[in-house]
Parts: C-alpha cells; structure tokens; sequence
C-alpha cells in the first residue's frame, strides 16, 4: 500500500465475465515493494505476505517444510527482541551520514504504536540503533514468551521502509488506491475510466491492527496516516474506505478453506503442530472496508473515476502458516486481541484517532 514510486504500479489483475474457472484474489498488505517481498532488515512484514502466500499454495498441492518456516519465522521475533527501534535514513540527503549517527544517539525513539499499549513508554535511556544490523547474529534466543518481554514489535507493527533510490522516485510519485484501478490503455500505457471487472481485491488484516494500534509509517516518521485508504484526492482529508464489521466473504469458501486444513492438520505423516498456532474468536477478522460516496478517485491521468467495487473484505486467517506466525510473534499483550477489541484506537468517521 505504501509503494511512491509511479513506476512501481501494482500488476493489478481483472477476471472478464465470462471467465467461470479461473479463482482470482489479490490481497494488499502495508509497506513498500521491498517490505512486502522481503531485503529491509525487519523482515516482519516479509514474513506475512511469505506465511499468506504459503497458505494459498498448500492447498494446491505445494509442501512445506515446517520446521523451516518455523525457524524462518523464529527469527524475525529474535530480531524484533534486539531491535525494537531499528535505525533509520537520514530525512535529507544534505545531512552526511556520520551527522545523522550524531543525531540517532540523542534521539529518544518514537514509540512504535500506541502506549501503553501495545507499546510500552521507550525508556530514558533507549535510544534508535545509530546503524542497521550486521550480519552477526547476535540476537537474544529464548521461548516466545521471553522474547517478547523485551518488548520488539509484534505482529503487523514491524518497521517499513521508504525507498532508498531517489533517481526512482524523480520518476514521479503516487498514492495507491486499492479497489480503484483503471484499465489501462495498451496503446499508450495511460489510465483509462474503466474500472477492471471482478478483480477480487482484500485487505490483510495486519492493516486493520497496525492502523488501530498507532502503528509506524515508513521509517518511523509518523503514526501511519495510510492514505491509500484514509485520503482521497481532493487534498481535504476525507477518507476513500471506512471500516465496519460484517462479514462478506461467503460462508461457502470459509467452510472449504476449515475444512481441508482440519484435515490437514489432522493428517500424521505432516509434521504440523497444532498447539503452535493461533487459536481465532467467533468474529474475528469479521471487517470491511466500504467504499465512501463521496470520495474523489482520480486516474493518473487526473481524470476523475468511480470505482465497480465498493466493499473491500478483509483477508480471513483460517491457514496453518499465517495462525503459526502470529502466535509465535502476537507478543505479551496479544496484539491481536487488542486490534480486534480497538483498544486503544478508535475509528470515527472512517479516520482513525
């Protein structure tokens, strides 16, 4: 959602209608192009969209080695135990790197979401990491639990990163629109006012939690404002999508995707371990994102447009990979449980406060 860079448009796809076989679902997740495949040091955002892709192959036919994954996953909360408050870019390149180190260790940090909670208040003596990581592993290890008890960020609030190459972003910058892309013209390679048909577009949950528990923007600059979702174009702050509770993700997909991983978790030549994941509430991830009327959507053309769909469904949380990783990195206070329950944020009016 966070991607600037108007070279980088997503590759959104649409299913004609007279398609009946082919199953299209496209989910959007926070953070930029290299947040969401994986290359920043915080790999946690990495490592949700790897755990969602994971659970939409398994079902396929594609295997994975669990305690690979495991351990893959396992890391990231050892460095999120380590690095609370990862460093991060100078905001200028006019101030030289050894300045900005200067800077880094007289900074108190930001906290990383609301305090206090799921945050609790940096301490006096806290400071942001003057550099990235090394490639030394020197992370803590322990259970889950007492990793979490040095308080890294838990699932979903894990640092993203703004794009380092400013001769890519001298090519022109943009917000992305999820459930507003146009057709493009392939004679020119210029937005069209068509919208794409049956492009079957979710939002992650992680998008939910981050936004109602005061997650971080890019380099921690500021509370995550999202205006993918929360800024229309007409430079007045309204919001495109505001989020309500139902659920519009028919019960019939819900019921096949229960069922195979019942048994496949039920299976005893895998090595899955049940008790490893996440144990999910009646309601839980029952969320839209509807559509605001009086949004302004404009093309990058800067025409004006109005999008077919006008409910975006969260992605549910029914797979083995996605429910491993979230126990492994919910964190002491389950910031999971506290994004459902909105505590402490709250949404009012489809902006969140």
């Amino acid at each position: 959602m966070d991607e600037p860079r108007s070279s980088f448009r997503p590759a959104l796809w649409e299913r004609l209608e007279g398609n009946t076989t082919t199953y299209l679902k496209q989910v959007w997740f926070p953070g930029t192009h290299a947040n969401i495949g994986g290359g920043w040091y915080d790999q946690q955002i990495a490592s949700i969209t790897l755990a969602w892709i994971c659970d939409q192959l398994t079902p396929l036919g594609v295997e994975f080695n669990p305690h690979s994954l495991t351990r893959l996953f396992y890391s990231s909360l050892r460095y999120s135990a380590a690095h609370p408050y990862p460093s991060i870019p100078s905001p200028s390149i006019f101030i030289p790197s050894f300045i900005w180190s200067i800077i880094l260790r007289y900074r108190i940090p930001i906290p990383w979401a609301f305090t206090p909670k799921p945050c609790p208040p940096p301490k006096s003596t806290q400071r942001i990491d003057q550099a990235n990581c090394t490639d030394d592993d020197h992370h803590p290890h322990g259970s889950p639990e007492q990793l979490w008890k040095f308080h890294g960020r838990p699932w979903g609030l894990g640092q993203t990163r703004f794009p380092t190459s400013w001769f890519q972003l001298a090519g022109g910058t943009v917000v992305r629109r999820p459930g507003c892309y146009m057709r493009v013209d392939p004679d020119n390679n210029k937005d069209t006012t068509e919208p794409l048909l049956n492009t079957n577009e979710r939002v992650h949950s992680c998008v939910r939690l981050r936004l109602r528990l005061g997650g971080m923007s890019p380099d921690d600059r500021q509370t995550w404002p999202c205006a993918s979702l929360l800024e229309d174009d007409s430079h007045g702050e309204k919001p495109v999508w505001r989020l309500e509770r139902g659920k519009t993700i028919s019960q019939r997909e819900l019921d096949q995707d229960t069922a195979f991983w019942d048994s496949e978790l039920a299976d005893d030549k895998k090595d899955y371990d049940s008790r490893e994941i996440y144990n999910m509430q009646d309601g839980d991830g029952d969320w839209n994102w509807v559509f605001e009327d009086d949004a302004v959507i404009k093309n990058s053309t800067g025409e004006t447009v109005r999008p077919l769909t006008k409910v975006l469904p969260e992605e549910p949380l029914v797979g083995y990979w996605e429910r491993c990783l979230l126990a492994l990195t919910r964190g002491e206070l389950d910031d999971w449980r506290l994004g459902e329950e909105g505590v402490p944020g709250t949404v009012n009016g489809g902006k969140f406060v």
